[in-house]
C-alpha cells in the first residue's frame, strides 16, 4: 500500500513537473505577485480617495491587466510573445495610477514580464 501511494504521489509530481516546464511557470507567477502588488494600492486608498477625477481607477484597471496577464500565460502559453511585453507595459503604466504598487510591483512586472517572453524565445531558437 505505501509503494502504491509512493507511485501515485511520484506520477502527480511528474505531471506537475511537465506541466511546469511546458510554460514560463515563474515569469507568470512574478506577474501574478505584481498584480496582487499594483491592486493593494489603490484598494487601501478607496475609503479616502473614492472621489470624481482620481486616478484610482487606472490603478485597479492596470492591476487587473497585469494579473490578467500572468494567468492568462498559464493558460495559453503559446501567446507569451504578446503576454510578456502586455504584462511589462501594464506594470510601467501602472505608476500612474497605483504609484506602481510602491514600485515593488512595477519592478516584479518588468522582470516577470522579461521571464515570459525569454521563455518562448528560447523555443523559437531552440526548434531552429
Amino acid at each position: 500500500m505505501n509503494m502504491a501511494k509512493s507511485l501515485s504521489n511520484n506520477t502527480k509530481r511528474q505531471r506537475f513537473r511537465n506541466w511546469r516546464k511546458s510554460r514560463p511557470f515563474w515569469g507568470a507567477a512574478l506577474a501574478l505577485l505584481s498584480g496582487l502588488i499594483i491592486l493593494y494600492v489603490p484598494l487601501q486608498l478607496i475609503e479616502i480617495a473614492a472621489l470624481p477625477g482620481t486616478t484610482l481607477f487606472i490603478g485597479f484597471f492596470l492591476g487587473g491587466m497585469v494579473l490578467l496577464g500572468g494567468i492568462m500565460t498559464y493558460i495559453m502559453p503559446q501567446f507569451s510573445v504578446f503576454f510578456g511585453p502586455f504584462v511589462m507595459v501594464s506594470a510601467i503604466l501602472s505608476i500612474m495610477g497605483a504609484m506602481g504598487g510602491l514600485v515593488i510591483g512595477t519592478l516584479l512586472g518588468i522582470i516577470g514580464g522579461s521571464m515570459i517572453m525569454a521563455m518562448e524565445c528560447a523555443h523559437m531558437f531552440s526548434t531552429v
